[in-house]
């Protein structure tokens, strides 16, 4: 083990090392920014640009985004060497707009062009690629309802920063869906996107309805503008909606309140739904993650008719709750929530599809 003086002699030594680097180095910007800030209305033009990197990106694309920025010939008696550290910093912050690239480091040196003027610089950008693909499986159970998806995405699609993007799902209640869509910039700025996209769903509803819903659509949109300081979009949604394959419906249990027309339920106009739940540790074990509740919940679903006003209607609505209650024990792992319950229905409807007994529930939120 060292002697602590020897120890206390080296640390002062390496402070005082570090000390004097550091001091160096804030001498070293100091002067860097002095050289620059002195010469900022010096003559200069940028003569030209490469990228270095991007080997998965159009060069048409670059063009587009680079161009602009590049003084023309004969412009140099206009063009400063601030003007050129500006468009540095702009084509920078394109490329790193477009979501392409990881890194983006710039590099400034005078033009090896034989036909060079004095004050003609050449930009070097240092570029790292993006990984492109992106692949995705999930399986979810909550709100009585399961499903499994497999996403993919796509980065820079046809090497002009193209997003494409597909879904597809199976599932319990939505027993199929897909969704694909292909979004491309529009502008040279990168504010303006253009996004297509097409989906179809297939859904089960004969646990309330004698029915399958299918639809199937494609969209539109372009849109302009950022989400920090706004956004604008226009678009167009074409859907086809189609209810098929009817079947016998077994039992009413789930979006079974208000009207029906025999086993199928026919929705209505106006809905409200509150709930009291009291939570406490089970005696003699606070320490478990199993609680005990009790709950009481009312809501109604009700149509307004067409001869009845809003206020009438409302009042209606309000005044004829269907009302239920019990107890459980629920266990919480966020974000989802178990419960095991035995609930009774208070009063209902003769059009509501009651239940009573043990209930099985698994899910992100409960009434």
């Amino acid at each position: 083990m060292d002697d602590p003086e020897l120890q206390d002699i080296r640390a002062r030594h390496e402070a005082r090392i570090a000390r004097k680097l550091k001091g160096e180095y804030e001498s070293a910007v100091l002067h860097l920014a002095d050289l620059v800030n002195n010469n900022l209305e010096t003559p200069a033009r940028l003569a030209s640009v490469r990228i270095d990197g991007a080997t998965h990106t159009r060069k048409s694309f670059l063009a587009s985004l680079i161009d602009p920025h590049i003084t023309p010939f004969g412009a140099s008696d206009t063009s400063t060497f601030g003007s050129v550290l500006r468009a540095t910093r702009d084509i920078g912050h394109l490329l790193q707009k477009t979501d392409i690239f990881s890194s983006v480091n710039a590099k400034l040196e005078p033009s090896r062009d034989p036909l060079a003027l004095p004050g003609d610089v050449d930009l070097t950008l240092l570029t790292r690629e993006r990984g492109r693909l992106y692949l995705k499986t999930s399986t979810e159970v909550g709100n009585s309802e399961g499903n499994a998806s497999a996403t993919a995405r796509v980065r820079n699609a046809f090497g002009g920063a193209e997003t494409f993007e597909a879904n597809v799902s199976v599932g319990t209640k939505t027993r199929r869906s897909f969704q694909a869509s292909l979004s491309a910039p529009l502008t040279a700025t990168l504010d303006t996107y253009g996004d297509l996209s097409v989906f179809a769903m297939d859904r089960d509803n004969s646990a309330f309805a004698s029915c399958t819903e299918g639809l199937r659509g494609v969209k539109a949109v372009i849109r302009r503008g950022t989400r920090t300081a706004g956004q604008h979009e226009i678009g167009y949604e074409g859907v086809f909606r189609h209810i098929a394959g009817l079947v016998p419906s077994a039992s009413i249990r789930s979006n079974s309140m208000g009207p029906r027309d025999a086993a199928d339920s026919l929705g209505g106009d106006l809905f409200w739904a509150t709930g009291f739940s009291l939570i406490s540790d089970i005696p003699g074990r606070s320490h478990w993650p199993l609680k005990s509740h009790l709950f009481l919940n009312a809501g109604q679903l009700h149509p307004r008719e067409p001869s009845q006003s809003f206020r009438q209607a409302v009042t209606s609505c309000v005044t004829q709750p269907s009302i239920s209650a019990g107890v459980g024990i629920i266990y919480a792992f966020d974000p989802v929530r178990v419960e095991l319950n035995f609930g009774v229905p208070l009063v209902a409807t003769k059009s509501d599809g009651i239940r009573k007994g043990l209930q099985f529930g698994m899910g992100l939120e409960f009434l």
